[in-house]
């Protein structure tokens, strides 16, 4: 089989590996697995009994086998190290939500435009977000996502929002919040007003819209566009253009941060390119793994099943 075929997940811990099997196994695939410790290659041994055929798999091999490599752990710093060595072969890459978090990482996808590279939350091809994007009709925006995880998941709410209308944010601004989660606002170049919500009890992953004529409540199904992220990745693999870029995809990073620096900073706006807090995407990997063990195998901290996105 081609190595066009040939698809390495890296980062084996949440529901998303499962996600990306049930959708390549029916196209005959060939698919490694790749875990990133101990642990990881129970869960492996696990999915290759669920999945005759699916392969384990070192890095190493990963990198030199696959034609298209699945960057999946929830440990966010560790995205981009991952991606380097497939990057530089010119392999297609796909690296999950949130992206990265560091200025260097986030630097580092920037540079990295041009390449066979797809970012970010499946949530970002949903059909019912994309109708809606670039339309005139838009007078105003909430996006919630429901979990008060301040960066893991609150990356979803940002996400779903600048989906519908692009990016152009300036500045970010917290309304209110705490451990229970936040809301912001976010000042966008198109002028329509942004507000992100995180906070429990919101309903996960929905986004209410103003337009012209009416209000619209559009909920989310979690676990539903992993199918049109994957054919997005083989279109790239194929030579296509990414639908969304780098540059919009660190801007989501990048209106998070700002809206926990102006949190911290008595709620003041903050722009984009100033100094921002960051968040540890190792300890969230090490909580998420902790949280795991005690409670749903596919559940981070804070969340339910409808982590699937």
């Amino acid at each position: 089989m081609s190595p066009r075929s040939r698809v390495a997940i890296v980062g084996l811990e949440t529901s998303h590996a499962l996600r990306w099997l049930e959708v390549l196994f029916p196209l005959a695939a060939e698919i490694l697995l790749c875990p990133l410790d101990r642990a990881e290659e129970v869960r492996a041994r696990q999915l290759g009994l669920e999945w005759p055929g699916v392969r384990i798999g070192t890095l190493h091999e990963a990198v030199e086998w696959a034609g298209v490599a699945a960057i999946l752990t929830s440990d966010w710093d560790a995205h981009v190290p991952l991606a380097k060595p497939f990057v530089r072969r010119k392999k297609t890459v796909y690296i999950d939500k949130p992206v990265a978090c560091s200025d260097d990482d986030l630097a580092q996808l920037l540079a990295w435009e041009g390449e066979r590279l797809v970012l970010g939350s499946s949530n970002r091809h949903a059909p019912e977000l994309l109708r809606w994007r670039g339309c005139p009709e838009v007078r105003s925006l909430l996006s919630c996502v429901g979990q008060p995880d301040p960066f893991g998941y609150g990356i979803h709410a940002v996400e779903i929002g600048q989906t519908i209308l692009g990016p152009g944010a300036r500045r970010v601004r917290a309304l209110r919040g705490g451990e229970g989660g936040f809301l912001f606002e976010i000042d966008h170049q198109s002028g329509i007003p942004w507000l992100v919500n995180t906070q429990k009890p919101a309903p996960t992953f929905h986004v209410l819209l103003e337009t012209t004529c009416e209000t619209r409540f559009i909920p989310i199904a979690g676990g539903t566009w992993h199918r049109l992220l994957i054919e997005e990745v083989f279109k790239v693999r194929d030579g296509g253009k990414p639908r969304l870029g780098a540059e919009e995809m660190v801007e989501a990073v990048r209106i998070l941060k700002a809206a926990h620096t102006s949190a911290r900073d008595a709620r003041r706006w903050v722009r984009l390119d100033e100094p921002l807090l960051s968040f540890s995407g190792r300890q969230y990997r090490r909580a998420y793994l902790a949280a795991r063990s005690q409670s749903h195998p596919t559940s981070p901290p804070g969340s339910d099943d409808r982590s699937k996105n």
